[in-house]
């Protein structure tokens, strides 16, 4: 083959006064559904909501661009809808009996009525040979659904299976319109669902929380990003986008799914990263993936390299103990909660109590704004105009549906997974991307191939004056900054955002962490798995499936829905810094995705098949490189019906100047 590179609060659910006091139970946290979806995105005689039960919502994630685990959400309660396990009206009837109404909150991105008449949305189902289109948002009282023939049965259906059938499709119709809601209220339009196709099956991956649904909402939450900077660059309007379910999962899996020559890329992991129980009988996660992570574990519990030792030396310490000493350390350890148990903990609680992302405008006087977006944009509003400085390599280019963010330069100072997402996203969208980071840290091979597609890759040391005086004349003429160290750590270094802003006035900053930026987990280094383990995640997933040891998720998809959600704030920015003018500074933390992923309820998919190789091949694409022929997942965003790719393959860490590439 060729080659082709190609939030607002949710209100507090006063059928669950238990929430504020974080004593949810596991068995009361199961079931639900998306945010309440927007009942006009639902056809005319399709229940919009069936039976509300209420859950607690997930905490945040952890960001620093090293994969983190969800995090469970204290304190900010979503509704959850169709319930799926038998005890649902029990537990509907008992809140009743405590004096609480389950309620369904009003949608957070409801829509004017003029844009819920349009058929702008086509979102195709498809399961087990069926396909079901669903015009959503869609006339009322027109007809919603066409079923293709199924190739191996209905000819003769019983009364009981027209009825199943039936079931799955109210079940889709309302899967679907929570995830149109979810992500009109993630990226703060209203409008946004009309401009949204999605096709695919609504569950891909086995799991008990929605990874499917957060890969779909935070992939098109991206592109929805890039729709907007273009509408802002050329004066045309926001282009429609389009997000397949199966693309987006496997998008989520890409590290994973690469295939150098043929062969599976090596697995990150370290044979001593895992799950280890000690002597109160509770759970620790060691993450040494990193070479001075596991020297440091190592270190603290006096053992050889030898997974049996550390686990009978890990069993001789009380789980709080142990992970409180390597946290000191700076170590990657955590000890598995329960979700309750994390929404008591003082992190869990000041993770929750932050939106899903935050904007600010940063270098003036202008006002901060903090939202999933930031507030909305009008277009027509160009004041103040851009600096002229920023507009120096923009205006050499002519961006384009395929191109939107064409020109512009950005500096990728992230590691591992959520971060260079971010910055990999971009280049797919035709920005010049540099990555910059020391020689000296490592990095795991299959991770510099998987997330460096697109990207340039540079060697500079900020604690050398030379190297710091260079990154400094690469900022003035960057258009972006993305950097996933612990917060502060660059602002030590003289590269804080509004250093940053002085430096280069209108650049954009984005700044992703593993635990957020407030709270006594601030400061912590952080994984995807950890903050999963952390959160309460992990712990679900062994009671779903009746495991004896914790449960992660399917994928690294806190990382992941991290980068891209990242991606949405940079690219929103950059309109609104061209209609606007200012510097803004993005914030996305994994612990906040974590909570975010809790939050839209438990839907228990571990029935599903996992993904097969062969299913995967619309989505792959492949090229040459240095490391060898490259079998990758291809970017999963679509605007205005354009596919995506990049410029370049992967290269090793280090292999260019110090400088950035010709304007094209």
């Amino acid at each position: 083959m060729a080659d082709q590179l190609g939030e607002l609060p949710r209100p507090v659910d006063p059928a669950r006064p238990d929430q504020a006091a974080a004593s949810t139970t596991a068995e009361e946290a199961k079931s639900g559904s998306l945010a309440t979806p927007d009942t006009s995105l639902v056809p005319e005689g399709v229940p919009a909501d069936g039976v509300t039960a209420d859950d607690p919502t997930a905490d945040s994630v952890p960001a620093d661009g090293v994969p983190a685990e969800s995090v469970p959400a204290d304190g900010v309660p979503a509704q959850r809808a169709a319930t799926k396990d038998a005890g649902a009206g029990e537990k509907a009837g008992a809140a009743e009996a405590n004096g609480a109404t389950p309620t369904t909150a009003a949608p957070a991105a409801a829509a004017a009525t003029s844009a819920h008449t349009a058929t702008a949305t086509a979102v195709v189902l498809e399961d087990a040979g069926d396909a079901t289109t669903v015009a959503a948002p869609a006339p009322r009282g027109a007809a919603h659904a066409s079923s293709a023939g199924s190739d191996s049965e209905d000819a003769g259906s019983t009364d009981a299976g027209a009825e199943d059938q039936g079931s799955e499709d109210s079940d889709t119709v309302r899967e679907t319109a929570g995830i149109l809601t979810e992500f009109a209220r993630v990226v703060d339009d209203s409008r946004a669902a009309a401009r949204l196709t999605i096709t695919g099956p609504v569950d891909v991956l086995p799991s008990i929380y929605r990874v499917t649904a957060a890969a779909t909402i935070s992939v098109a939450a991206a592109a929805h990003g890039a729709a907007r900077l273009w509408a802002a660059r050329s004066g045309e309007d926001v282009l429609p986008v389009s997000v397949d379910t199966r693309h987006a999962a496997a998008a989520f899996r890409s590290e994973r799914l690469l295939r150098i020559s043929g062969q599976p890329a090596p697995g990150p992991s370290d044979t001593l990263s895992g799950y280890y129980r000690t002597g109160d009988g509770r759970w620790v996660q060691l993450h040494c993936n990193l070479p001075h992570h596991r020297a440091g574990v190592l270190d603290l519990l006096r053992t050889r390299t030898d997974p049996t030792a550390v686990a009978q030396a890990v069993a001789r310490y009380n789980a709080a103990d142990l992970e409180a000493e390597l946290q000191a350390m700076g170590m990657c350890a955590t000890m598995a909660r329960e979700e309750r148990e994390w929404r008591g903990h003082p992190a869990g609680q000041a993770v929750a109590g932050l939106p899903l992302t935050e904007t600010t405008r940063i270098g003036d006087d202008a006002g901060a704004r903090r939202g999933p977006s930031a507030a909305g944009w009008a277009r027509g509003m160009r004041a103040p105009a851009v600096p002229v400085q920023a507009l120096s390599a923009q205006a050499q280019v002519r961006p384009s549906p395929a191109r939107p963010a064409a020109g512009l330069r950005v500096l990728d100072m992230t590691r591992v997974i959520a971060g260079p997402v971010c910055a990999r996203v971009l280049a797919a969208l035709g920005a010049d991307v540099l990555r910059v980071g020391p020689a000296h840290l490592p990095d795991a091979r299959a991770l510099v191939i998987d997330m460096g597609f697109g990207k340039r890759s540079t060697f500079l040391n900020l604690r050398v004056a030379a190297d710091a005086r260079r990154l400094r004349e690469l900022v003035a003429q960057a258009d972006v900054v993305v950097q996933a160290y612990r917060p502060k750590a660059l602002d030590r270094l003289g590269f804080g955002p509004e250093e940053l802003a002085r430096i280069r006035p209108g650049i954009v900053c984005a700044t992703i962490s593993a635990y957020g930026r407030l709270g006594p987990w601030s400061g912590l280094r952080g994984f995807d798995s950890l903050v999963q383990t952390a959160s309460g995640i992990a712990l679900a997933g062994a009671r779903a499936t009746e495991s004896d040891r914790p449960v992660p998720l399917p994928a690294q998809a806190l990382d992941h829905a991290t980068g891209y959600l990242a991606a949405h704030g940079v690219l929103s920015a950059l309109a609104r810094r061209e209609l606007e003018g200012g510097s803004w500074h993005v914030r996305a933390s994994i612990a906040q995705t974590g909570h975010w992923l809790m939050s839209l309820g438990e839907r228990d998919t571990f029935d599903l098949p996992d993904p097969k190789d062969r299913d995967l091949d619309p989505y792959r694409r492949t090229t040459r490189s240095e490391f060898g022929e490259l079998s990758f997942i291809a970017p999963a965003i679509s605007v205005g019906g354009v596919a995506h790719g990049y410029d370049r393959p992967p290269s090793a860490l280090g292999a260019h100047q110090a400088g950035w590439a010709a304007i094209r």
